[in-house]
């Protein structure tokens, strides 16, 4: 038997109060109808208790893990680091978090990293791969969309139904730094 302190449930609020757990829980969710003054008398007792949710039992209900994948085939390409840090603070700022994932230019790896989003219910996947002509790859892709998985693919377009594709294009970037550098008063460019 664990001496651990057992973490305070929707169920201990009820009792110490005298109230329903269904009214405890429309309380702390914010849904549903509770008198202003029983929701504070509710907030106030769980925070006394040190009530936290339990996220997997939220996201069992609600079927929304609040989890983005990141899949890159390498550390190095496109210098992931740099490309995760925006999608990171933009995940959090939405109240999301990242799985992430590198293949390391592995076919196979790549597969099962996006099973093993798919199994954590992720709710969409950003891809940055190099891969994407596996056919095992877009047969992945293909079952995770069929679960409602948004997929995103970054860099390059992507020939599969249903998966959005974030491009570049090179020649119109490249032509506009060419131009700022000319405007700058450079003459001498060289492009490596």
């Amino acid at each position: 038997m664990s001496n651990l302190p057992k973490k305070p449930t929707i169920l201990d609020i009820a009792d110490y109060l005298g109230i329903s757990h269904s009214t405890v829980s429309r309380a702390l969710n914010g849904k549903g109808r509770v008198s202003k003054e029983t929701r504070e008398r509710i907030r106030r007792e769980a925070r006394r208790l040190g009530y936290k949710p339990n996220n997997a039992a939220v996201a069992l209900r609600s079927r929304a893990s609040g989890l983005i994948g990141f899949l890159a085939s390498s550390y190095t390409a496109f210098d992931v680091g740099r490309l995760l840090a925006p999608i990171q603070h933009q995940a959090h700022a939405g109240n999301y978090g990242i799985l992430t994932g590198v293949s390391a230019m592995n076919p196979q790896q790549e597969v099962d990293l996006l099973r093993f989003m798919g199994s954590r219910q992720v709710e969409g996947i950003i891809l940055q791969s190099v891969m994407s002509d596996s056919h095992r790859f877009q047969e992945e892709l293909q079952r995770l969309m069929q679960e409602d998985i948004t997929i995103v693919h970054l860099f390059e377009p992507i020939a599969i139904p249903g998966v959005h594709s974030v491009v570049i294009d090179h020649q119109r970037a490249g032509y506009l730094a060419g131009r700022h550098l000319l405007e700058l008063g450079h003459r001498r460019i060289l492009y490596l």
